[in-house]
């Protein structure tokens, strides 16, 4: 039987190393700590759903990562922050 996801896509890694970094057991545990039902995680996993804003937040708010290293770890788009005169 072949697994229907890679565990190393950047998803699957972001989201081992947040659980790795909160010390939780499970997927499940993940998801209560982000606010989302277990199925989310599942379908980011099997890459059936992409990571939006709220998540992004959601991630930033439980590990304190800034969310522009979550973005590069993800391989999401990052702008250049506002520059100031």
């Amino acid at each position: 039987m072949h697994p229907t996801h890679s565990p190393d896509t950047p998803i699957n890694l972001l989201l081992d190393a947040v659980r790795h970094a909160l010390h939780l057991q499970s997927d499940a545990q993940l998801s209560r700590v982000l606010g989302v039902v277990p199925p989310v995680i599942s379908k980011l996993r099997h890459q059936r759903l992409q990571v939006g804003a709220s998540l992004l937040v959601s991630l930033h708010e439980a590990t304190g990562w800034p969310i522009r290293d979550i973005k590069r770890w993800l391989r999401m788009p990052v702008r250049d922050p506002i520059q100031r005169q």
